[in-house]
């Protein structure tokens, strides 16, 4: 939909008609994609300024799903505009497409960010592009780019800065996230338009959260749906949509409650994020004229 959505914006609003005889001005665009933040567990609630910048000030696509439960045939889908029959990733693995020959040679020269690129704009990443990447080689279509090696992490990782590959060990890898983005932002003369696409770790296992947020919520609890912890012969579903055959072990429940606690916390750094992009955006006098998409590329589940 994301990929559907900016393509429509760059045909009906940004591209002017050759029979304009005064050259209209090309939105911009910023795509912050998280990983595996999911609305029915409150993802949401941690970000204050992410609701107040972007959901309060613009829509939220409340029948919108995601076409792919795990990350690469998700992203594969976000940055083709394709289903998974049609960029054939199919799971996180090289052998089921995840950043495999297929998509390389007939799927990513097609992308979002070829046709943006074809389109005059400027295209920055940074952040998890897909789970089997790792090398020094920078997809098609990116003017800037910074993509993580393997899958996310927030400490003790490599990036291959335009080519490059660069190692840090201490830095919080959200951190480095926004410092990258708001540097890019900072140094646009508003004469190209850009897309920008900003793909943090959070809040992924190993829910590892800025030493700054640590404590923070000290007293949330997973999310107690109406499926939480329930066995499967309470439900008389298909196999294939069963729950456990018994209750989780009552030692996992606050194990359980633990991780909701870590995955919020390091959440944060990605609210505050998302607040020195608008704020960059609004010393630069960009906002009016940009539009932030915020998303994941799917849900969870914990314990329900």
């Amino acid at each position: 939909m994301l990929i559907a959505l900016v393509v429509a914006c760059l045909q009906v609003l940004c591209i002017p008609s050759p029979s304009t005889a005064i050259e209209e001005k090309q939105f911009n665009f910023v795509l912050v994609l998280t990983d595996d933040q999911d609305v029915m567990l409150k993802g949401m609630t941690p970000m204050t300024n992410t609701v107040s910048h972007i959901a309060n000030q613009g829509a939220t696509f409340i029948n919108a799903y995601t076409s792919s439960p795990i990350c690469c045939p998700s992203r594969s889908s976000i940055l083709s505009g394709r289903y998974a029959h049609n960029h054939r990733t199919f799971n996180n693995s090289v052998a089921g497409g995840c950043y495999g020959e297929y998509w390389r040679q007939k799927v990513e020269p097609f992308a979002l960010p070829v046709a943006l690129s074809e389109a005059g704009y400027t295209t920055f990443f940074a952040g998890k592009y897909l789970n089997q990447y790792a090398t020094n080689a920078i997809p098609p279509g990116w003017s800037d780019w910074y993509g993580l090696h393997g899958n996310s992490r927030y400490y003790n990782y490599t990036i291959t800065e335009n080519g490059n590959p660069v190692t840090y060990h201490d830095r919080y890898f959200t951190d480095y996230l926004q410092w990258k983005l708001v540097n890019f932002l900072d140094q646009l003369d508003g004469k190209q338009p850009f897309f920008a696409m900003v793909a943090p770790p959070a809040p992924h296992s190993p829910f590892t959260p800025a030493e700054r947020h640590k404590d923070l919520f000290p007293y949330a609890k997973a999310v107690r749906t109406p499926n939480f912890n329930i066995p499967s012969n309470q439900l008389d579903k298909h196999w294939l949509l069963t729950m456990q055959p018994a209750t989780l072990p009552d030692n996992l429940i606050p194990r359980l409650d633990s991780i909701h606690r870590s995955r919020w916390q390091t959440l944060v750094a990605v609210d505050e994020m998302v607040n020195a992009i608008v704020e960059k955006l609004k010393e630069k006098q960009m906002l009016e004229n940009t539009f932030i998409f915020y998303t994941s590329d799917n849900g969870y589940h914990i314990g329900n």
